[in-house]
Formats: C-alpha cells, structure tokens, sequence
C-alpha cells in the first residue's frame, strides 16, 4: 500500500483524512485534542469514549461540527461515541444518521464524485452486543440507502474484542472459548456486509494502564469494493493524548470532499498605512474639491466620488486574509517544541515496547 503524505499538504485536499480515539473518558485527553491542529489535519475524527463535563457537555473543538446522541438517549445514559466533522466539509454533502437512543454507535452519510460514504464510529460495551444490535438492525432497515449503487461503508472504534483475525498470534491468553465466541459474531455480521478489515493484523491499538501488555481491541473495516480507494491504515502514535492507553489510528481513502467556500475579508490589522496614505492622496487628488457644493444632488456626488476612492485604495493596499475560527492566537515556539518531544517519546515509547527495560519509556510516562 502507498505511503501517504502529511496530512497537512495542500495537495491532500483531494482525500477523506479520518482520526479514530478512544479518550478512555479522560478530560486531559480530550483537552489535548481539542488544543491540537486538528482541523487543519483530519476532516472527520471519531471518538469512543468521549469525556463529559459537568454541565454534560461534550467538548468539540473550533472548526467541526459534532455528531452525538441526542438529549433524549444521553439522558439514558453514558455516552460513548461521538464524531467530529470538518467545518470546511460542504454541510450540504453530509447528513447525520438517525440511530435512535443508542449511546454507543454514532454514525453520518458522506456524498461526493466517489458516491456515498456512511461512516460508523462504534463502541463496543464488554458485558452486552447492544451496539451490535443497533448496527445489525440499521444496516437490515436502510440497506438500500447505504449499499444500494456501490455505496462504500466504513466500520470503525473500539470493539473491546480479541481474535487471532486481528490480535497478534502470539497474544494466546486473550483467545479464551468466551471471547472467541463474540469475537465470532463479529466476523459473521462482516461477512454478511462483505467488510473487510483494513488495519493490518497483529498492530496493537492499546496499552494496558497496569500491566503495559499491548492488545488489539480497535479496528477498522471498509466496504470489499471500497478497499482500492483505500490509501492507507496505520496507528499515529506521536497523536496519542495522555491519560488514554489507546493509539489513535488513521484512515486515508481516496475520495475528494466538497468543500465549503472559504469567505474571505480585508486584513486591516495587516495593512501598511504609509503605502495606504500615499496612495489615498493620489486617489484624492483626482477629485476637485475647489467646486463650491451648491445643491444637495452636488454633495451627494462628492461623497460617493471620495469613498469610491477610499474603496479603490482598500482594494489595492489592504491584504486579503481567509479566517479561521480555529487559529491558535495563543500558539508560540515554546508549545510547538514540547508538543514535537512528546509525538518524538510516543514514537520511541511504541518502537521498545518489546524491550521493558528500556529507558523510553520512563522517560514516556514521566512527560504525561
């Protein structure tokens, strides 16, 4: 498969870049992301477990929309699924799917040159299949809506299930009769919808929070007939927030997204006022102001003839800016090179992970 480029070059506006993590309910988790370049990297993040303030909010950061359980079903229960969408994602090319009271499956419809996209971000409780029930049922009511003229379809979260299909062979202990038995219907129900899974096997997604043993409970499943637009599946462990043992994962596909139209607005704070006097004194040098105004038609002219000319000179001095809701004011160098040691110790922590002994990952926890 393709390497992919960063996720920040201009030429990848040309692909849907996808953020799945479980923040394990941790606000400090949560904070991080929110105070991350996010918008100017993902186009839709997914969250699992996402973590709820006092005022039973759920945190979503400037520059996306959110997609959450509605007041009826949160008022049921915890939530644990959420999503984020790009606020420069066109809203007339996306809807949000109606999934009743569920707590733990969110899910929206992408619509494009590609066709359709209906994106799941999933959680999966241990103790019951409920989750599992609300995606069986929805994808039986609305297969038409979703697959019907080669729609393309994407599971992905937490499924908090384990199976030699996507753990590491060598992580027996987890293969008991019990969790093969669930991870089973699982398979089936990706069977029956011909999803394949996209994230290679044997990449750990977690890292137990006492014992520092990596499993695989996170996954992703795309449509079979949807795996060639597929650029690319990998963990991003530099994105991992403290206080989470998940690594979130990245989904690159290759379908261009409409775009909202950027509006953009003269940057006075920007402007040089000596070249904007200069050229103002031309511009009203060219206005006779020795006529006597005699009649109110004369005074109406003269004015629209002086602010003509304070446009024109606006126009031609006054740089151009494009806003962002979302630009970091408050962003120096200092919090750029702790954020590359921290993403640098993710990287370091997740390559030794075999070695326990290695210093790295002392140094990993001391910096969360």
């Amino acid at each position: 498969m393709p390497d992919t480029p960063d996720e920040n070059n201009t030429n990848y506006d040309k692909r849907l870049r996808i953020l799945q993590i479980n923040v394990n309910k941790s606000a400090n988790a949560q904070l991080t992301l929110l105070n991350d370049d996010l918008p100017m990297a993902w186009d839709v993040v997914l969250l699992q477990e996402p973590s709820i303030n006092y005022y039973d909010h759920i945190l979503t950061p400037r520059g996306f929309r959110q997609v959450y359980p509605g007041t009826s079903a949160r008022a049921k229960g915890t939530v644990r699924s959420g999503i984020w969408v790009n606020e420069n994602i066109s809203t007339d090319t996306w809807d949000e799917l109606d999934l009743g009271d569920a707590l733990d499956i969110t899910g929206i419809q992408m619509n494009g040159e590609y066709g359709r996209l209906t994106i799941f971000s999933i959680y999966y409780d241990c103790t019951n299949n409920g989750t599992e029930e609300v995606l069986r049922k929805y994808t039986n009511d609305h297969e038409q809506e979703i697959y019907g003229d080669g729609g393309h379809v994407m599971w992905a979260g937490d499924f908090n299930q384990h199976h030699p299909m996507w753990d590491d062979d060598k992580d027996t202990r987890l293969f008991t009769r019990s969790a093969l038995d669930d991870a089973e219907t699982l398979i089936e129900l990706a069977a029956e919808w011909d999803m394949e899974q996209v994230l290679e096997k044997g990449i750990p997604t977690l890292e137990h929070n006492v014992t520092k043993l990596w499993t695989r409970p996170d996954n992703v499943w795309l449509s079979a007939h949807s795996t060639s637009m597929l650029i690319k599946c990998d963990t991003r462990h530099e994105l991992r927030p403290p206080m989470t043992g998940h690594v979130p994962i990245a989904t690159i596909l290759d379908m261009e997204m409409i775009r909202a139209p950027e509006i953009e607005y003269k940057n006075f704070r920007g402007t040089d006022w000596e070249e904007f006097s200069d050229a103002l004194e031309l511009e009203l040098n060219n206005i006779d102001a020795t006529h006597l105004i005699t009649n109110e038609q004369e005074f109406d002219d003269r004015v629209n003839r002086i602010v003509k000319a304070i446009q024109a000179v606006i126009e031609k001095t006054v740089p151009t800016s494009r806003p962002k809701t979302y630009t970091r004011r408050w962003w120096n160098k200092g919090l750029e090179r702790m954020r590359k040691k921290k993403q640098t110790l993710s990287r370091t922590h997740a390559k030794y992970r075999d070695l326990t002994e290695h210093p790295a990952h002392q140094e990993y926890r001391d910096q969360q």
